[in-house]
């Protein structure tokens, strides 16, 4: 099959940019089909479209979507974690600086009031990012299982 290379670039550069349209990718299934020189040209995509054609026969239930939401998504958080992070900062900065601060009298109050709002602060971001590797680790938990029911499927059949 005859094409123009030049052509096939930018629809290969959209494709892998997830640009094309169905009709471009049907073309690029197409060439990958039929043209030895197309799959010379483009050796990673041919590759990638043949593992596609692999999995063609796997059906996909309706709710696949709704699954995958509903496992990968936490429900609505509520104000605990952030009071209890609050506790712990005011805790912290009693025991570190107000307590000492009324045995010394070399702390204004000023410092005291500083030393305080930096350790709150400090305790909410590592609480902030505690709880995004908690989603994290979630997500990626959720994806090895998903995975592994693929892998499953496959050996199934």
């Amino acid at each position: 099959m005859q094409y123009n290379l030049s052509h096939i670039n930018k629809i290969v550069e959209r494709f892998w940019n997830g640009k094309t349209t169905l009709k471009e990718e049907q073309l690029l299934r197409n060439l990958s089909q039929s043209s030895q020189e197309f799959r010379s040209d483009f050796p990673d995509l041919d590759s990638y479209l043949d593992q596609q054609n692999e999995f063609k026969h796997i059906p996909v239930p309706k709710n696949l979507e709704q699954n995958i939401l509903n496992q990968t998504t936490q429900p609505k958080s509520s104000l605990k974690p952030i009071l209890w992070f609050s506790g712990i900062a005011a805790t912290l900065a009693l025991l570190i600086w107000i307590l000492p601060a009324q045995q010394n009298q070399g702390y204004s109050d000023q410092e005291v009031q500083q030393a305080y709002k930096e350790t709150k602060n400090a305790l909410l971001l590592l609480s902030n990012k505690m709880d995004e590797g908690n989603t994290y680790a979630l997500k990626l938990g959720e994806f090895e299982k998903n995975q592994e029911k693929l892998k499953q499927n496959r050996n199934n059949k």
